[in-house]
């Protein structure tokens, strides 16, 4: 299983982000096959969370095609909701996006799509490991 170029950056943002991470990569069942999402996570410290937990899919939205991105990316997401739905009902997905993949697709107007299809953003930066946005 390959990972996501910003795996690394995306998993120390959530922890400094006050979140611990659980599994990496979270494994659910899709059918009879298995799945990995990214990364689980669980927040047992911060009043506003207290006791949530998370599962996170990362995407770079590297490849000179945004649309391919942007397919593949909502895709998974969508598969991966619907599996947790059904297997850990307590868990929200996140779709996790570097800050540079974020303003290009806010610039595109496409990040409209993403609260359309009730798909959650984290956005962090990968310079400084830090989240520097959810989107509910």
């Amino acid at each position: 299983m390959a990972r996501d170029l910003y795996h690394e950056a995306a998993k120390k943002a959530l922890i400094q982000d006050g979140w611990t991470i659980t599994h990496d990569p979270l494994r659910i069942a899709i059918g009879r096959r298995q799945a990995y999402i990214d990364l689980g996570a669980k927040d047992l410290v911060g009043a506003e969370r207290d006791g949530r937990t998370i599962a996170v899919e990362i995407k770079s939205f590297l490849n000179p095609s945004l649309l391919d991105d942007l397919y593949h990316a909502v895709g998974q997401y969508q598969l991966y909701r619907l599996a947790l739905a059904e297997r850990e009902p307590g868990t929200v997905l996140y779709l996790a996006l570097p800050s540079t993949a974020w303003q290009i697709i806010d610039e595109d107007q496409i990040s409209d799509f993403f609260s359309r299809l009730a798909i959650r953003v984290l956005i962090f930066d990968p310079l400084s490991n830090q989240v520097t946005k959810w989107i509910n």
